[in-house]
């Protein structure tokens, strides 16, 4: 579990599990967390909750982040900036987890620009 500026973000491995089952302490680390990462997945996110439209429109979302143009900047910023503080923490053969985010924040670019459009 790694914190940055009172954002907390697990990336989960293969060897979190022990058979199908995560280990309990590392579930326990996913109950706290702003931010669960599986692969290039992001699995739970508190960082940003989209703004509530009203019933009967539908919101567009990439993975849950609002596809809104002014949302999807801030949030990409925030995914790029997470990515550089981990970088800055990770050994240096190992960039597994900064790579994982700036992969995640490309595609949520892609899909944001695709929605403007």
């Amino acid at each position: 579990m790694n914190k940055f500026e009172a954002i907390t973000v697990v990336h989960l491995e293969s060897s979190d599990y022990i058979g199908e089952t995560l280990n309990p302490a590392i579930e326990q680390e996913t109950d706290t967390a702003d931010m669960v990462i599986y692969g290039d997945k992001v699995i739970k996110n508190r960082v940003h909750t989209p703004d509530i439209k009203p019933q009967g429109s539908s919101v567009k979302t990439f993975r849950g982040l609002s596809l809104e143009s002014g949302h999807a900047f801030q949030n990409i910023s925030t995914l790029i900036n997470a990515a550089f503080l981990i970088s800055t923490i990770e050994e240096a053969g190992d960039s597994e987890l900064s790579d994982s985010v700036l992969i995640i924040a490309s595609q949520y670019a892609e899909a944001a620009h695709e929605a403007a459009s």
